[in-house]
C-alpha cells in the first residue's frame, strides 16, 4: 500500500453503471472515499523512483505511462548509461553511503542482441556491477540477465535466483544484497574472456 491507490481508481466507465440497481450517489461517495485516501497516501509515500535508460523515446514512454497512472511525482526520469558515473550520482542523490536509507536498483539491462557482440555484452554488464557495488551497502538490486554467465559478468554474489520468460526470452533474474560485496568481487576478479 505505497500510495492506498484502489484498484481501478483511475477508471471511467464500469459495467455496474447500467444495472437497474446501480446507486450512482452512493458510487460517488465511495469514489471521492478512495481519491482522497490515494491522494493522502501519495502525499505520505516517501518513497522515490528513479527511473534511467539511453533511450529518450523509452523515457518519455514512462513518463507518460507514470502521469497516466497519476504518480508523476514520485517519479525521476534521466537519460543516463548506467555504466557510466553519472548513473550512481542520479539513482543514489538523495543517499550518502554512509547512510542508513535503502534502495532497490530493478534492472533489465540490454541483452547480447541488443548490443553488438556478446564481448560487449559482458563488458557492459561488468562496468554496471562496478557501479552497484559503489553503492550504500545496505541497498538490493534485482537484475535480469539473458544467461548466468551474464549475471556472473556482474561480479556480484545473489541471495536468490529465479528462471523464467520475458516474452520468448528464456531469462534469469537474480536478488542481490549489496552488503559485503567487496569480498566477493576481491574472488572473482579475472579478465572477462
Amino acid at each position: 500500500q505505497l500510495t492506498d491507490c484502489a484498484p481501478g481508481l483511475l477508471r471511467a466507465h464500469w459495467g455496474f453503471f447500467a444495472w437497474n440497481e446501480h446507486n450512482a450517489e452512493r458510487w460517488r461517495e465511495l469514489k471521492d472515499a478512495a481519491e482522497q485516501r490515494f491522494a493522502t497516501g501519495k502525499a505520505n509515500c516517501k518513497s522515490k523512483f528513479y527511473a534511467s535508460d539511453i533511450d529518450a523515446k523509452v523515457l518519455a514512454q514512462a513518463n507518460q505511462n507514470a502521469h497516466a497512472a497519476n504518480l508523476a511525482q514520485l517519479f525521476e526520469f534521466e537519460c543516463v548509461n548506467a555504466t557510466e558515473p553519472a548513473w550512481l550520482s542520479f539513482v543514489a542523490r538523495e543517499s550518502e553511503p554512509s547512510s542508513s536509507s535503502t534502495g532497490l536498483v530493478i534492472s533489465n539491462p540490454p541483452y547480447g542482441e541488443r548490443l553488438e557482440t556478446p564481448l560487449a555484452a559482458r563488458i557492459f554488464y561488468r562496468k554496471f556491477g562496478d557501479n552497484l557495488r559503489q553503492l550504500p551497502q545496505q541497498w538490493f538490486t534485482a537484475l535480469l540477465a539473458p544467461s548466468d554467465a551474464m549475471m556472473k559478468a556482474v561480479r556480484l554474489r545473489s541471495f536468490k535466483k529465479y528462471n523464467f520468460f520475458n516474452g520468448a526470452l528464456n531469462v534469469k533474474l537474480g536478488v542481490f544484497s549489496l552488503a559485503n560485496q567487496g569480498e566477493f568481487y576481491a574472488k572473482d576478479n579475472t579478465d572477462i574472456a
